[in-house]
């Protein structure tokens, strides 16, 4: 089957007139031909199919605007933040906007094709008629003519109704109903949002960003935050058939950039294509560039728009305060200015306007790409740090550590690229990778006098919340053919503050497989004992800070007594991390701390240096230097 292609009206405006000037031409071209007696039957056949192909592009023309018009309205409806309905010259509704059925507690289909007056009052019905319809009637426009309304479960509610025609053709007038003073609301009101806010996609304007941008400048100016504005321009969009209609793609962005802002942040629309981010809460200008980055690549991936899949890029420019300017002006400046140099590049990039981040930016693409080859050419591995029976000494399991081998800079610990490998695409390779490695160490175990050590491995949090998580787990264990009680997934503590129903839900159906739950670096983040109750996990691990000070800070003894007592009265096992002297060991024995982990009993080391550990010893026999 043929697809069907539109053709936009631009490109039948251009037809026509060339269509115009052929035939003006044949025209003068036939009538010198009659003057010298040699005009011929092809002659007339010629200026024939041009009048019919002129005036059929003519037609095709005025339907191209009439659907682009029908287009533009069906969008308005979708997207605008106030009551508004279409209807006939008899009254009928032909047409309503979501907020025009919230307003009434509707369906569409409950509305479409009522007259609008059975939803006033009788004593309004008569001042409806008199100065509603036969105004338009008469091609007249009226504003804020006040009636009665009969709202949800026939609450009357007085509203202001203002009404415009937008197609004589077929008579239809374009109403926008207001809600009342009583409800909170006037016709002020709704112009006022109307002002504040971009009709097509409901953000925030440009009046509105730069109230906003004010406000967040005059608290910055109390506190230690500061002040980012993103300017994003949209650069290359195209479909296969490159007719997009730009109301559409500019609804689609807005709609993807929405989904993936944080609560209380900014996004609003600028003039042209042009949108605008103003992010809450910034204390490191250096956060930025993982955000600006995130943006980059959500808007390189592919949309579709009815039936149409298309693709694009983006350019950025960031303008900080106080570094790049102390006024809203100068701000919006640079930031356009980077934006423009982002562009002047060649597009899907991001700019700041400090030529300090700009650098780091680069530098972040940079091992970005470095981390790409190297997960292709196997350069990451793992290292294994025993977890030691505290009162025995006995090894009863290792914590596998990732580290990178760079041909270039040696052996790089996870501090040194796990913040980049996380705000990208690569945090899900990596994260299979590391599973499906620990479990083949797992194996080697199994298979060795060693059937019985667990091996715990970090999680990744983008990776734990990703559809696919579950079936990966389910593939790397039928692949290792391993005891599933023998691994151990550390979580950090901070995941489970976010969309908990998720978490319970795959922490249960990890459970169901027989796998170990831990909370990693317990005391960092801000779970509560209410939710550490009711979380199927098996083991908390207190951070390594809570010992560093440890035997001189009384502080921190009493944080980690309580921790240790808190998790024995939940029936939950507890590992200390970080001991690295003999005081620390003697404290936490005391203390009937089960198990630990540090430099104290062994380094992180190759797996094949680690079963050398395995033979039993005592605490007090291994020093520091082991």
């Amino acid at each position: 089957m043929f697809k069907k292609t539109e053709i936009s009206p631009k490109v039948l405006l251009i037809g026509a007139w060339v269509s115009c000037l052929l035939l003006v031409f044949f025209l003068l071209r036939g009538a010198y031909l009659m003057s010298v007696g040699s005009f011929s039957s092809f002659d007339v056949m010629v200026v024939g199919l041009n009048t019919i192909c002129f005036f059929g592009i003519l037609l095709v023309f005025r339907e191209s605007l009439k659907r682009e018009n029908e287009n533009r309205i069906r969008i308005l409806f979708e997207s605008t933040p106030v009551p508004l309905h279409c209807m006939d010259s008899n009254g009928n509704i032909t047409r309503v906007s979501d907020m025009w059925l919230d307003f009434f507690k509707l369906h569409r289909d409950e509305a479409i094709g009522r007259n609008f007056s059975e939803f006033l009052c009788e004593e309004s019905k008569k001042v409806y008629v008199k100065r509603v319809l036969k105004g338009f009637r008469q091609d007249k426009k009226c504003r804020d003519v006040q009636v009665k309304a009969l709202a949800n479960n026939n609450e009357v509610v007085d509203v202001f109704v203002s009404a415009s025609p937008i197609s004589q053709s077929i008579g239809k007038v374009e109403v926008m109903v207001v809600l009342s003073p009583e409800k909170g609301r006037n016709t002020n009101d709704v112009c006022q949002r109307l002002d504040c806010y971009d009709s097509l996609t409901g953000l925030p304007n440009n009046f509105l960003l730069k109230d906003r941008l004010k406000n967040a400048l005059e608290r910055c100016r109390t506190s230690r935050e500061k002040v980012a504005f993103l300017q994003i321009d949209i650069d290359r969009y195209k479909g296969k058939n490159g007719n997009i209609s730009p109301d559409l793609l500019l609804m689609a962005i807005s709609k993807r950039l929405k989904a993936n802002i944080r609560t209380g942040d900014t996004l609003a629309r600028l003039p042209g294509g042009e949108f605008a981010l103003l992010p809450y809460g910034i204390q490191q200008p250096e956060s930025l560039i993982p955000l600006a980055d995130r943006l980059r690549r959500l808007l390189n991936q592919p949309l579709k728009i009815e039936e149409e899949v298309v693709r694009g890029t983006a350019s950025i420019g960031i303008a900080l305060y106080p570094e790049d300017g102390r006024n809203i002006e100068t701000l919006l400046r640079k930031a356009n200015i980077a934006m423009y140099a982002a562009k002047a590049e060649g597009g899907d990039k991001f700019y700041f306007s400090s030529s300090k981040l700009n650098a780091q930016a680069e530098a972040r693409v940079v091992l970005q790409k470095k981390l790409g080859k190297a997960l292709l050419k196997e350069e990451f591995s793992l290292f294994y740090q025993t977890q030691v029976e505290m009162v025995s000494g006995r090894t009863v399991g290792f914590e596998a550590l990732l580290r990178w081998n760079s041909p270039k800079d040696g052996l790089l610990l996870p501090g040194d690229f796990l913040p980049v490998v996380e705000d990208s695409e690569l945090v899900f390779l990596l994260g299979e990778w590391t599973l499906r490695h620990a479990c083949r160490q797992i194996k080697v175990l199994m298979q060795g006098n060693h059937p019985n050590l667990r091996i715990s491995i970090n999680i990744f949090k983008k990776h734990f919340m990703s559809s696919g998580f579950i079936s990966c787990v389910d593939r790397i264990l039928q692949e290792s053919q391993i005891d599933p009680s023998l691994l151990e997934m550390d979580l950090q503590e901070n995941l489970l503050m976010v969309e908990s129903g998720k978490v319970v839900e795959k922490l249960l159906e990890l459970k169901k497989r027989g796998i170990r739950l831990a909370i990693d670096d317990y005391g960092l983040g801000r779970c509560s004992i209410t939710q550490l109750k009711y979380l199927p996990i098996d083991r908390i691990k207190i951070a390594r800070k809570f010992l560093e000070n440890i035997p001189r800070d009384q502080d921190s003894e009493a944080l980690i007594e309580t921790f240790l007592g808190l998790a024995q009265g939940l029936g939950l096992k507890t590992l200390v991390k970080g001991i690295e002297n003999k005081e620390q060991c003697r404290f936490l024995i005391d203390l009937n701390c089960r198990e630990g982990q540090g430099f104290y009993f062994s380094r992180p080391s190759p797996p094949e240096d680690c079963l050398q550990v395995l033979s039993p010893y005592l605490p007090q026999m291994v020093g520091k230097s082991a």
